[in-house]
């Protein structure tokens, strides 16, 4: 399993990358992996305030986002 991690100040380009970096990896798997039903790709976001943004834009482009919200990916999950 390869994990990236993506972390920056607001209005860094995060979400841009995030979405770049999916759309191309996604591009790159065989229509098996796809079709399989087991998710080639997880996108795992923490969202420090009350209302996700970045969530909502990865989702209108078609991904599965899990949001974490005030907490942190080792206490949460």
């Amino acid at each position: 399993m390869n994990v990236l991690l993506f972390g920056g100040f607001l209005g860094s380009g995060k979400t841009s990358i995030i979405l770049q970096v999916a759309k191309y990896l996604v591009k790159g798997f065989s229509t098996q992996q796809l079709e399989s039903g087991n998710p080639s790709l997880v996108i795992i976001e923490n969202e420090v305030g009350e209302t996700g943004i970045d969530d909502q834009i990865l989702k209108a482009e078609g991904l599965n986002v899990r949001e974490l919200i005030a907490g942190c990916i080792c206490c949460t999950l």
